[in-house]
C-alpha cells in the first residue's frame, strides 16, 4: 500500500497546532478566539478533539 494522496489544503504542522492548543486551555481562550499563527480554528479544536478520544480509548 502507497500513502494516500492529500486531498484539500496541505496539513498544518503539528506543533504548531499543539502549542495552539496549549496556549488555548492555559489561557482559558474559546478555541474561536486562538491566535491566528497556530492555524486554523478548525483545525485545533478536531485535533484536539481526536487526540483526547485516542487518549480516552486507550485507557
Amino acid at each position: 500500500m502507497g500513502l494516500r494522496k492529500s486531498r484539500g489544503r496541505p496539513r498544518v504542522d503539528d506543533q504548531r497546532v499543539l502549542s495552539g492548543i496549549i496556549f488555548v486551555n492555559r489561557n482559558g481562550l474559546r478555541w474561536r478566539d486562538a491566535p491566528k499563527d497556530y492555524g486554523p480554528v478548525k483545525t485545533l479544536h478536531n485535533r484536539w478533539k481526536r487526540w483526547v478520544k485516542r487518549v480516552s480509548s486507550s485507557e
